[in-house]
């Protein structure tokens, strides 16, 4: 695989996880239905980019991809959390 597609995707993926974790905290609590358009549509956007990229991998380079890039995300986000409530207290 190439290391810059790679790397793009790495990137990409990282990014359309960290938004959609957001864009569901936000829609938690008010916001204007104005933000939640936009933030809908960076999404979308995001993931056209990222199936546009990863028709250039094999199904066993994008499965395992995938599975490493969501596990990150995941944990980032629990760190954040941990994080965040000790920083709380």
């Amino acid at each position: 695989m190439d290391k810059e597609l790679k790397k793009t995707l790495y990137i990409l993926i990282k990014r359309l996880i960290n938004q959609e974790v957001r864009f569901l905290r936000l829609k938690q609590i008010f916001i204007p239905e104005i933000l939640i358009d936009e933030i809908s549509r960076s999404i979308e956007d995001t993931k056209d980019e990222v199936a546009r990229l990863m028709r250039g991998l094999s199904f066993d380079e994008r499965e395992a991809l995938l599975h490493k890039m969501l596990k990150e995300a995941v944990d980032d986000e629990i760190e954040k959390a941990i994080a965040f409530r000790k920083n709380r207290c």
